[in-house]
C-alpha cells in the first residue's frame, strides 16, 4: 500500500503510542531506539520486518527521528538482521503477541 505524507493519517500510522515509547528503554542508544521504532512500525504496517534499509520510507524515518529527538543518520549503522536487530525483533514480537 502506498501512503501519502500529505494525509495526516499517514503520520498517525508512524506515530509511537505511549505504550510503544515505553518499550524504548532509557539505556538504549539513539541508533537502537530508532532501529527498534522503525522495525516496530514497519511490522505493524506491513506484517513483516524490513529486509533492508531501502524498504523503509525516508519520510517515515524522519517522522520517527522527530519523535525520538535523534537524526536519521543513526539508522544507517543499525543492522536490521544483526544481533541487536534480532533482539529487538524478539521484543517486538512478544509485545505484539506473535508466537
Amino acid at each position: 500500500m502506498v501512503y501519502s505524507w500529505d494525509d495526516p493519517e499517514t503520520q498517525d500510522l508512524w506515530t509511537l503510542t505511549i505504550d510503544e515509547s515505553a518499550l524504548l528503554l532509557p539505556g538504549m542508544t539513539d541508533k537502537g531506539r530508532l532501529g527498534f521504532a522503525v522495525q516496530l512500525k514497519f511490522l505493524e504496517l506491513h506484517g513483516r520486518f524490513p529486509n533492508s534499509h531501502d524498504e523503509i520510507d525516508p519520510k517515515a524515518v524522519q517522522w520517527l527521528t522527530t519523535q525520538l529527538a535523534t537524526t536519521a543518520e543513526t539508522l544507517s549503522s543499525y543492522e536490521l538482521s544483526g544481533r541487536q536487530g534480532q533482539r529487538h525483533r524478539r521484543t517486538i514480537r512478544e509485545y505484539l503477541g506473535y508466537r
